[in-house]
């Protein structure tokens, strides 16, 4: 909406914006209204609404800088646990639950990979937790691994990356993140259903 009200420019100096402030602009609406239509109005859609702002910079950042400030994922986990709290002790001992199995799964594999999981991935993770739990939460980082891994795959046989290259994994995260906030309780049900029949 700025984007197209600015015509495409800087406010402060008039240079052109560039592309990734609509971006931003057209995933935040999306997200919001994502966060709205899976969890209300009150402290889950609030929660949702903190986890998925933060994504949208995170992965933007990600991408352009090869980084995830602390800033984002230290303002996000504020906010998400101020929405958890707002749910009452239940939904903020959730998202606490949460955020330390996410982010402690995630930090013992940067311990393990010697650091080729950054710290930025680990925070991001623990931001996640807090805001869908321990099931969802967990469900997000298979859901991340799965989709970064065969982005990886893909970049390699395409020749666009090597094995050893960087590729920043927050926006496979974000990925999970989402799509465990939108459809985890399906996906589980489904998976459980699958278990029944075996």
């Amino acid at each position: 909406m700025g984007f197209a009200l600015q015509r495409g420019r800087c406010p402060g100096c008039g240079a052109p914006s560039g592309w990734t402030r609509p971006l931003v602009e057209l995933g935040a609406a999306a997200a919001f209204s994502c966060a709205a239509a899976a969890g209300g109005t009150g402290p889950r859609g609030a929660a949702l609404a903190a986890l998925f702002g933060t994504l949208i910079v995170a992965v933007f950042t990600d991408l352009r800088h090869r980084i995830i400030p602390n800033a984002v994922s230290l303002w996000g986990f504020v906010l998400v646990l101020a929405a958890d709290a707002w749910g009452g002790p239940a939904m903020l001992l959730r998202g606490l639950e949460g955020a330390a199995a996410a982010g402690g799964i995630m930090l013992l594999l940067n311990v393990v990979s010697g650091g080729r999981m950054g710290m930025g991935d680990v925070k991001l993770s623990a931001v996640i937790g807090a805001a869908l739990g321990v099931e969802l939460g967990l469900l997000a980082l298979l859901i991340g691994f799965l989709a970064g891994s065969a982005a990886g795959l893909a970049l390699v046989a395409a020749r666009k990356k090597r094995l050893k290259d960087y590729i920043p994994f927050g926006p496979a995260l974000a990925f999970g993140a989402w799509t465990a906030a939108l459809w985890g309780p399906r996906l589980l049900a489904w998976y459980a259903a699958l278990g029944r029949v075996s």
